[in-house]
């Protein structure tokens, strides 16, 4: 999909067993709140029942630009207040690039833990039939809807190798328009301006997800542990199942 609010619908991917996701059912996204233009017509088309917002209100702007007759649930995952916190005071350090790596790869770490309220809470709207289509954002539709998705799409039994590669396609769509300002800022600042530390902020990196998997897997067993200790009901995991595969 050619837009520039990270758009794209979650499905298509074959599972482990064998079972395909449905598409046309599940999207995920970047704010949707000043839709126009081409933005507004692709998402329009999807015909969406819901959109699942992941951002706290002081992120918000009012209700969703041309999608009258959609809900918008709110899920606020705050992670994004932690994020900042540890990523702001290394941007402009000498080796800057490294230490907000470091910092945001310790909140994918930290996030497994932090989000099992609201993984709770995701997963009984997820698997409500009438709620579908639906559309999960948050800002850039990178960390918090990277990690959501990631764990809807591993519950459904999708390779984690196609889920990270669902996730690194963020790129495609944040990186060339990030760019645009970074690399003549850092040109005006005569490479004072941290353009590096600010590309490893934005940019969906491999071992960020592949952080929040490792701990899935070594501290609760995988994915069917990870949901007990998020107290995700067995009955709900096979809903998901009926539902979009």
């Amino acid at each position: 999909m050619n837009n520039s609010i990270n758009f794209r619908d979650c499905g298509g991917y074959v599972t482990a067993g064998g079972k395909t996701v449905k598409t046309g059912m599940i999207y995920r996204s970047a704010s949707l709140d000043r839709l126009n233009g081409k933005n507004r017509l692709l998402v329009e088309n999807c015909h969406l029942s819901t959109i699942i917002d992941l951002r706290p209100s002081e992120e918000r702007f009012g209700t969703v630009t041309g999608l009258s007759g959609v809900q918008r649930l709110t899920l606020p995952l705050d992670v994004d207040r932690i994020a900042r916190e540890r990523i702001q005071p290394n941007l402009f350090k000498r080796n800057g690039e490294e230490l907000v790596q470091k910092a945001i790869t310790s909140v994918y770490r930290d996030i497994v833990s932090l989000a099992a309220p609201s993984i709770r809470k995701l997963f009984s709207w997820v698997t409500s039939a009438d709620f579908y289509p639906l559309c999960i954002n948050c800002r850039a539709g990178k960390d918090r809807t990277g990690f959501a998705v990631a764990l809807i799409l591993r519950t459904l039994g999708v390779t984690d190798s196609d889920i990270i590669k669902d996730y690194l396609t963020t790129n495609e769509f944040i990186l060339p328009r990030i760019r645009r300002f970074t690399v003549p800022l850092k040109v005006l600042s005569l490479s004072l301006f941290p353009a590096a530390a600010f590309d490893a902020t934005l940019t969906a990196r491999r071992e960020y997800l592949e952080t929040a998997f490792s701990r899935i897997d070594t501290e609760f067993g995988g994915m069917e542990g990870y949901l007990d200790f998020c107290e995700v009901p067995l009955s709900l995991r096979e809903r998901l199942r009926t539902i979009l595969l």
